[in-house]
Order: structure tokens, then C-alpha cells, then sequence
């Protein structure tokens, strides 16, 4: 499946921008609103497999080195042998809609430190490579799935036949009047 997104990552600016009319295979209504809810259900798919301890790739993040376990840093913030990327939450906490315009939404970080705390974990810049950031195939399936009907529902097309019709019923009524 083709990503409906084009992904940044660099050190001072990771980003996925997603074009929701590639997403959905239709233009895409301008509603603010229904654009906000899809980028939360990608940063909330994004956040939620990344602290069940999965990559963008679907497998298991690398485990934690033995030398990191032995770290105070790993006592005083009580972590385990789960890696899930949130020694202290801010990275996936503080991961956003950066911007949005009509069939365009961009997600990623404000904050300058996050960002670059996400492109060490991404890449393995200065950490073990667990790439996190991105959309499996089966996400953007089942978020596609989710908010489908809300864009037929508003579709241009279903406005423009909505408008077919009431004129035919606007025409229908000048017949009417016309053989009375």
C-alpha cells in the first residue's frame, strides 16, 4: 500500500504529512474539525504502539543494554525491561498537530528537544535504532475505516448530487405551477 504521507525526519524536524484526499480517495471536505479528529487518531495510533513496545515496522523495540539496567537513570525512574520509549512521557506526549489546511494534516513536535529526543530513537542517532514514527499498513486501513463515512457523508459529490436534486425538486415545482 502506498503511504498516504510524506515523512521528515531530520534532527530539528520530524514530521509526517498526510494528505487526506490520498488517504480516503476523495477530496476531502474542508472541515476542521473532521481533520483535527483524524490527526489525533494518528498521533494516538502512534503513541499507543509505541508504548505497547512496537515499531512502525512491527516488530518489538531492541531491548534495553545491559549497562543502561544497571544505570541509576533506570532506578530513579523506575523502568523495566519493557522499552517502550517514555522515560519521562514528554517525547509522546508532547507529539502534535503541527498544522493543518484543507486535505493536509501535519503531525510531529513543536519543541525542539523532543524532536530531537524522537530522531535519536527513530534513526539511532546516539540510541539503539527503534523506529517508532510513521503509520503501518493495517493502521491506516483501520483509520481510513473509522472516519470513512464522516467524509462520504460531506464529500463534494454528495453535496453537488444534493444540489442535482433540489433543483430537479425545484423544477418538478415550476412544472407543476406551470400545468395548473
Amino acid at each position: 500500500m502506498a503511504k498516504p504521507y510524506k515523512e521528515v525526519i531530520s534532527e530539528s524536524k520530524m514530521e509526517l504529512e498526510i494528505s487526506l484526499d490520498e488517504l480516503f480517495g476523495t477530496k476531502v471536505p474542508n472541515d476542521q474539525a473532521l481533520r483535527e479528529a483524524i490527526g489525533q487518531a494518528v498521533i494516538d495510533t502512534i503513541v499507543n504502539r509505541t508504548e505497547s513496545g512496537e515499531g512502525v515496522n512491527g516488530r518489538p523495540f531492541k531491548p534495553y543494554s545491559a549497562s543502561y539496567k544497571k544505570s541509576n537513570q533506570f532506578d530513579v525512574y523506575g523502568k523495566s525491561n519493557d522499552v517502550n520509549l517514555t522515560l519521562t512521557g514528554d517525547m509522546l506526549g508532547t507529539l502534535d498537530i503541527k498544522a493543518q489546511s484543507r486535505g493536509v494534516i501535519k503531525i510531529g513536535w513543536q519543541d525542539s528537544t523532543q524532536n530531537a529526543k524522537a530522531f535519536n530513537h527513530h534513526t539511532g542517532d546516539t540510541l539503539p535504532r527503534r523506529p517508532f514514527f510513521g503509520l503501518k499498513d493495517s493502521e491506516i486501513a483501520e483509520i481510513k475505516k473509522e472516519f470513512q463515512s464522516q467524509v462520504e457523508a460531506e464529500s463534494p459529490t454528495r453535496t453537488r448530487r444534493l444540489g442535482e436534486l433540489v433543483e430537479g425538486l425545484r423544477r418538478l415545482n415550476q412544472i407543476t405551477r406551470e400545468e395548473v
